[in-house]
């Protein structure tokens, strides 16, 4: 058998796994779908796989897994490299495996919910939108469906639930990265350079073109106003969606709103890895909120302030402080001092403009 691995002779790999007690034949098979590549090759050696009697759900899940903990993103001094790797499209690739067959859509966002949290607490945004891409955009309504024909209920089941609020959680997360992106490159890089104001005595036809210049130059400036308005209140929006994420919180699951995070090491949702060789769900999600949630806030602040949105600025930290919404919690010393200084920066302003701190006007 090992040599017909070796050859790749999917028929004769395929038979002989066929023979082996059920636990073996999961292994082999996942150990020999691990380096095929190609996707018609993949779904050949599935179709060869079921005709055989091989549990192909379990296979394709244990190759995805194999693959998804396969190593780490630390480079051999151990610093966390930012950039996607080779070795993260290769990651990203594996989840193809669980995309060929509709029941296992629940299956496919579970692991590609686990891989996209690896991605971000490394800071790999890139490779999580990469990734987060790859899923169908109809996965969650295959899921609901999936589970209505097996239960006949449209009521998932509170892993399933949870499961799809991650994803969201996700969506709402990359949505709010993308267009602070966007604001940041048309309020940094877009604005209209005004003309330059001739020197005294020059020549009327100059007089003349320097005027048509500025008034252009009005007209674009106008325009990039306008956008710029709309822009920032996409981007503040879904900035606020993760803040304000409903029901316990972003990246809080359902239901579980008032437990402490476990932070014991003890795994979470991963059934088909020993427990001590999946990383720790719930502590992964507490660690992510304490990276993003302060990072989001930040970003939120630099908008308010840069567009003199100041009084939203300093409300701002009445969100944070809110025991409905507990984001403080998710501030270290360091990121709160930050928040701290930042809105002290906002009431100097609106000092400077004759407001109080508060951001009401003076008398």
């Amino acid at each position: 058998m090992i040599e017909a691995i070796e050859r790749g002779d999917v028929e004769q790999v395929a038979r002989y796994t066929s023979v082996l007690p059920a636990w073996l034949q999961v292994e082999w098979y996942a150990r020999f779908l691990h380096n095929i590549t190609d996707d018609d090759h993949r779904r050949h050696a599935l179709k060869l796989a079921a005709d055989v009697g091989l549990d192909t759900n379990t296979i394709t899940a244990t190759v995805v897994t194999n693959i998804r903990l396969s190593s780490s993103n630390r480079d051999p001094e151990g610093q966390v490299l930012a950039e996607t790797t080779a070795e993260d499209r290769v990651k990203i690739n594996a989840i193809d495996w669980l995309l060929y067959d509709k029941r296992q859509r629940t299956e496919a966002l579970r692991q590609a919910n686990a891989l996209m949290r690896s991605f971000l607490v490394s800071r790999k945004i890139g490779a999580t939108r990469v990734l987060f891409n790859k899923i169908p955009s109809d996965s969650v309504n295959i899921v609901v469906q999936e589970h209505e024909e097996e239960t006949g209920s449209p009521d998932l089941s509170g892993e399933t639930e949870n499961i799809v609020r991650e994803y969201f959680c996700i969506k709402t997360f990359l949505d709010a990265q993308e267009s602070f992106t966007d604001w940041f490159d048309h309020y940094h890089q877009k604005r209209p350079v005004a003309p330059e104001k001739p020197s005294v005595g020059v020549s009327f036809p100059q007089e003349v073109a320097y005027e048509q210049a500025s008034k252009q130059h009005q007209g674009e400036l106008d325009r990039w106003k306008q956008t710029l308005k709309l822009i920032t209140k996409t981007a503040c929006e879904r900035l606020y969606n993760v803040l304000l994420f409903p029901e316990g919180g972003w990246l809080v699951d359902s239901g579980l709103d008032d437990q402490e995070p476990d932070t014991t090491g003890v795994g979470g949702d991963e059934e088909l890895m020993p427990e001590s060789l999946e990383p720790d769900r719930k502590h992964q999600l507490s660690v992510l909120r304490s990276i993003y949630i302060p990072q989001v806030a930040s970003l939120l602040q630099n908008i308010l302030h840069s567009t003199e949105s100041f009084k939203e600025a300093l409300q701002l930290a009445d969100i944070i402080a809110s025991e409905k919404h507990q984001l403080y919690k998710a501030f270290g010393t360091c990121e709160l001092q930050r928040f701290l200084v930042k809105l002290q920066e906002t009431s100097l302003e609106l000092l400077d403009r004759n407001c109080d701190a508060l951001g009401y006007p003076l008398q």
